[in-house]
C-alpha cells in the first residue's frame, strides 16, 4: 500500500476525521478524498484477500 493511501485511511478510521477535515489537512478537494479513500479500501481489500489465500 502506498504511503498516501495509508495516511488517508489512518486519518479516516483511526483519527475519526471527516472527509472535509482530511481535505483541509491534506490541502486537497473533498471529492479527491472520497476517491482516494475508495481506492485505498479497494487495495486493502485485495491485500487481505491475497494474504488469506496464502494461508491455506
Amino acid at each position: 500500500m502506498e504511503p498516501g493511501e495509508r495516511e488517508i485511511l489512518i486519518l479516516k478510521y483511526y483519527s475519526h476525521m471527516s472527509n472535509a477535515q482530511i481535505a483541509k489537512k491534506l490541502n486537497i478537494k473533498e471529492g479527491t478524498v472520497r476517491v482516494k479513500l475508495m481506492r485505498a479500501r479497494q487495495r486493502l481489500y485485495k491485500l487481505i484477500l491475497k494474504s488469506d489465500s496464502g494461508s491455506e
